[in-house]
């Protein structure tokens, strides 16, 4: 009822320093009962807004800071801590329970997760060497080579990829197979079993050029990633490839 929630608001408020009972004095508990919005309530609340972005403004100005804190916020370090597994990372997050930790832990997702991008710049003999990236191992300069060959190398693919599926799909056509492979035409058309003809081969082969392009995009895509996508690890360097490939 009514009668509690304004109950539950008294506590809250009492549980609260002047000053924060000053800069929040509207803040309540809902009570979660959904009631039909009126135009008297969408006014008082936009004003209610407007009035408390103009405090905080206000207060923002006004606000000074100690000056042992600026110097230590001027001058503040940073530690790394590492986590032997996912798990005990989420767990470690969530001992914060109290909220106090809100917008103050922040993951980093340039941080390489392993297995790094620590394989053999040439190396293609090995399994190593093909299944993971480089970056870790050669120069700015060199990567910035790699870089520009793999731009160059989906710029190429992405427009020319179409050439020779459609030269061998005209190759194969009735008209151009009687002239080029007569003796394969004329055998397709003079068999009495009309299972496979010169018009269904014409249209085998195309699906077929089609099928192993796309099989073997993923693995063209992840060689381009590992050489020169400037990945710091096997997941970044994926994920550069599910991108070329869609």
């Amino acid at each position: 009822t009514g009668d509690q929630w304004d109950r539950v608001n008294t506590i809250l408020r009492a549980e609260k320093s002047p000053d924060q009972i000053e800069s929040e004095r509207t803040t309540t508990i809902e009570t979660g009962v959904w009631e039909r919005p009126s135009i008297k309530s969408m006014m008082k609340g936009l004003k209610s807004e407007v009035i408390a972005s103009v405090k905080a403004v206000g207060r923002w100005t006004k606000s000074k800071s100690d000056p042992i804190a600026s110097s230590l916020a001027k001058h503040s370090t940073y530690a790394v801590v590492t986590f032997s597994s996912r798990q005990a990372a989420v767990a470690a997050r969530h001992c914060l329970s109290d909220g106090r930790g809100q917008q103050r832990w922040l993951s980093l997702e340039t941080v390489p997760v392993p297995p790094l991008a620590d394989a053999a710049p040439c190396d293609i003999i090995t399994c190593r060497g093909c299944c993971r990236p480089v970056t870790l191992n050669i120069n700015q300069n060199e990567q910035l080579i790699r870089k520009y060959f793999a731009k160059a190398s989906l710029l190429f693919i992405y427009i020319f990829y179409t050439v020779p599926i459609t030269t061998a799909q005209k190759l194969v056509e009735p008209a151009s197979l009687q002239k080029t492979f007569p003796a394969l035409y004329d055998l397709l058309e003079n068999n009495e079993n009309a299972f496979l003809s010169a018009n269904i081969l014409s249209g085998l082969v195309g699906a077929l050029l089609y099928t192993t392009f796309f099989a073997l995009c993923p693995v063209v895509f992840k060689a381009i990633a590992n050489s020169g996508s400037r990945a710091t690890s096997v997941q970044e360097a994926e994920a550069y490839a599910l991108k070329y490939y869609w």
